[in-house]
């Protein structure tokens, strides 16, 4: 019997699969809990999140920074700049990213399981949503590029 909370995953997966489709990013389906995509800033920089989603919808998502070359996930090097939600940390400082809220983030103090209600989520609540809202931001006139 499949659990409700593998049909959720899948169907976030899914419209994420398809809107990487149709805006042309790089999309790859790790396993049933995990996928990657590979995201431009404006200026070509080329950023590789690896969304992790078990525990997904109950607790957000975690959004690692990946080096595509090495595999490497969350080394500074491999971070934006800091700005808006690109924390100097090297996390995605948003509610919807579980690493924002873990030891080492910015924001030990959000509780996870109440993420989808906390008003810094600003409406984000679907996998989709997450993406395509990073990728906004590394296409914005803000984008300071990546970290040095």
């Amino acid at each position: 019997m499949v659990a409700v909370d593998d049909l959720i995953v899948e169907s976030q997966i899914a419209a994420v699969e398809a809107n990487c489709q149709a805006q042309g990013i790089e999309f790859e389906r790790v396993d049933d809990r995990r996928f990657r995509v590979l995201l431009l800033a404006r200026n070509g920089d080329r950023y590789q999140l690896e969304v992790e989603c078990k525990g997904f919808s109950v607790e957000p998502a975690a959004f690692h920074w990946r080096n595509p070359d090495t595999g490497t996930l969350d080394d500074l090097a491999d971070t934006p700049a800091p700005f808006n939600f690109f924390h100097d940390s090297g996390r995605i400082c948003a509610p919807w990213n579980r690493l924002a809220s873990m030891t080492g983030g910015p924001h030990t103090e959000w509780e996870r399981s109440a993420w989808q209600h906390d008003s810094h989520t600003q409406g984000t609540t679907t996998l989709a949503a997450m993406v395509l809202l990073i990728k906004r931001e590394l296409q914005s006139a803000s984008y300071l590029g990546r970290r040095t």
